[in-house]
């Protein structure tokens, strides 16, 4: 799962690994960071997130990035 809905962008590892691997080779570049963030769902549901990660796009002369928190 990969959501970049209007709240907060967030995927499994696995889907933020695939994603990565897909996004590389068009000049994205990615740095791993650790994150201590409690995610409460609608359905009141909580998860703890470890890590997150920067996404730079590849824009030129700019330093533009996202976050992308990874759910475990």
């Amino acid at each position: 799962m990969l959501d970049v809905g209007c709240t907060k962008c967030m995927g499994s590892s696995q889907a933020v690994t695939r994603f990565i691997e897909q996004a590389q080779p068009y000049g994205f570049y990615f740095e791993w960071h650790p994150a201590n963030t409690k995610m409460i769902f609608a359905n009141s549901e909580t998860c703890q997130i470890s890590w997150c990660v920067h996404c730079y796009f590849p824009i030129e002369g700019e330093k533009c990035f996202t976050v992308i928190d990874v759910l475990d």
